[in-house]
């Protein structure tokens, strides 16, 4: 996963720091491309390489991760997919790194932008709620009289997850009624257990929604 030793040498080469959220599939291939992107844009010709790391799905190990790249110098760049958008710990560390010159950007999940946008230099990625409101009228084709349902997603507290799902609700409607939500750390088996038991107790649920990119091939 890549060195996060406080006392990195300064000596060597600069590590652009990548974090994600948690571990799931989605970021195995998400590393290979930043790996694919080093090589074509020739970083360690340039004295940089790319470090990609995983978080847990929880504020603390974003948290401590942070503090660490903070204490080490060799780190000239930081980009997090962040878990809780409305963290303020989170946030004062990323605001810490920024201070020292370290560059920060938030990828995939951004932080809440009425409190923290100065956190961060700019946010990459999709903007989640209108994203799920596309899945949700999406669903609204496909049932035009409505549905029962339940959603499906590594972690329901991490911030791209909940704008996803909450843009879902938005964009189908009336007549669509969420029975749960139901999540699964990134672990494909449980993500697949998950399905069995939420339609047990459900039998009146006639739609899945799956929002990570390895739910619906659980379904």
């Amino acid at each position: 996963e890549g060195s996060t030793d406080g006392g990195s040498s300064s000596s060597g080469p600069k590590r652009i720091i990548i974090l994600t959220n948690g571990a799931a599939q989605f970021w195995d291939t998400c590393e290979a491309g930043a790996k694919a992107a080093e090589e074509e844009l020739g970083l360690n010709a340039q004295g940089f390489i790319v470090d990609f790391q995983r978080g847990d799905f929880t504020d603390k190990k974003q948290i401590d991760m942070l503090k660490q790249y903070a204490l080490a110098s060799d780190v000239v760049a930081v980009g997090i997919s962040v878990y809780n958008p409305d963290s303020r710990n989170l946030v004062e560390e990323m605001r810490s790194l920024r201070e020292k010159g370290i560059k920060v950007v938030t990828i995939d999940g951004d932080v809440n932008l009425e409190k923290y946008r100065d956190a961060r230099f700019a946010y990459l990625g999709t903007d989640n709620f209108v994203g799920g409101q596309e899945l949700g009228r999406a669903a609204r084709a496909l049932s035009p009289d409505g549905a029962t349902f339940v959603q499906f997603v590594g972690s329901i507290s991490a911030a791209n997850a909940v704008a996803r799902m909450d843009g879902f609700v938005d964009g189908a409607g009336e007549g669509f009624e969420e029975l749960a939500r139901r999540d699964d750390g990134g672990d494909p088996p449980r993500a697949r257990k998950n399905v069995e038991d939420a339609l047990n107790p459900h039998p009146e649920c006639d739609m899945l929604v799956g929002i990570w990119a390895y739910n619906t091939h659980q379904e």
